[in-house]
């Protein structure tokens, strides 16, 4: 083994000081966030408080309601947990919803009052919609507005 093999501490310093101001710029930076992944983080935990809504109204045999306000309380939560930014929640009312008062309701034979709840954030949405026959709920994809 050669005695002057190895590194300098010149050399040592220079690669300390690079690692620190790359780990400096990182932490500056802050946590990287998409609006993409908030959507679907949002939108999945939407259509899971649902999906339990009616599956309680099943199990129980009485219906349940679920209030746009209970909706963004859920959402709020969420985006609470994942440290994302503000997501829009626009419900469509269903047809039979004479007041517009923005009130989901499942019933005990699985079936719904139908509804569309569209999730925004950053010109992104996603849709997810609340069959009224079965009481099915589905997400849709992703769609970019890139209007300004």
């Amino acid at each position: 083994m050669d005695p002057e093999s190895g590194f300098t501490l010149i050399e040592m310093i220079v690669v300390l000081v690079v690692m620190g101001l790359m780990i400096g710029i990182l932490v500056a930076r802050g946590p990287t966030r998409s609006a993409t992944i908030d959507l679907n983080a949002a939108s999945r935990t939407l259509t899971d408080e649902l999906r339990h809504a009616r599956g309680e109204a099943i199990s129980t045999d009485r219906p349940v309601r679920i209030s746009a306000a209970q909706a963004r309380d859920a959402l709020a939560r969420a985006a609470h947990r994942n440290q994302a930014g503000p997501i829009a929640l626009m419900l469509h009312s269903p047809p039979d919803d004479p007041h517009e008062n923005g009130i989901l309701r499942f019933d005990p034979d699985g079936s719904a009052n139908g509804a569309r709840i569209v999730l925004a954030e950053n010109h992104q949405s996603i849709a997810i919609t609340i069959d009224w026959l079965t009481g099915r709920i589905s997400q849709g994809p992703i769609r970019r507005d890139d209007a300004p």
